[in-house]
Formats: structure tokens, sequence, C-alpha cells
């Protein structure tokens, strides 16, 4: 009985070892494509869904670190709110929103809050 599970195991391996082995080789000879093969007609990449989060994580953080600078009296939760919210919007760095946030992309946000974040907006064109 042991000598089988050893067997099924050994076989499990080879497989996830020719497995790889055949990844290896396709990354290192790409097949070939023909002149008429366009990115267009492949199917688009996986993405990973983890390392997406985590990147959105990143960015929702500096943004919410800048966002807690310019108004700091907002609580934890409406910050992390807002910069979700700019995230998903395409606001994902400093640059961007310093340079393309309009008041108008702020209509998510409550009133008070909103109207600090202008104020220092427009304190930062002067």
């Amino acid at each position: 009985l042991t000598l089988l599970k050893w067997m099924k195991d050994a076989e499990e391996q080879l497989d996830r070892m020719n497995y790889y082995h055949s990844i290896r080789d396709q990354q290192k000879n790409p097949p070939m494509t023909n002149a008429t093969t366009t990115n267009l007609d492949r199917p688009p990449p996986q993405v990973d869904s983890m390392k997406m989060n985590k990147i959105a994580s990143n960015e929702a953080t500096i943004v919410g670190n800048w966002i807690m600078k310019a108004v700091s009296f907002l609580n934890t939760k409406d910050v992390q709110l807002y910069a979700d919210h700019l995230v998903k919007d395409g606001f994902d760095s400093i640059e961007i929103i310093e340079q393309e946030l309009i008041p108008d992309d702020l209509d998510f946000m409550k009133k008070a809050h909103k109207r600090a974040l202008v104020r220092y907006l427009k304190g930062r064109e002067n």
C-alpha cells in the first residue's frame, strides 16, 4: 500500500515537472505567428486579481494619505471611502489629482468635506 502511494506521488510530481518544463519551453521559444496576427486576434492575458487588488490598495493608501494631508479633520472611514472612489475614477496618483481633479469630480463626497478639499486645491493653484 505504501509503495502504491509513493508511486502515485512520484507520478504527480513528474506531471507537475513536465507541466513547468512545457511552460518554460514556451517562454524560451514562443510560437511563430503569421504576419496577419495582431494583438486583437489573441485573447487578453490573464491578470492576477490578487496582484491587481494589491496595486489598487497601494494606490488608495497613497491617495488616502494625500487626502489626510489636505483635509486633516476627516475620519479614517471617510478617507478610505474617498480614496477608493478617486482611484476607481482614475485619480490614482498625487500628480493626476493635483493636475486634473476638479470640483465636479468630488460630487460623491459630503458637502463640508468637498468644500474643504476644493479650498485646499485652490490654495495650491496660487
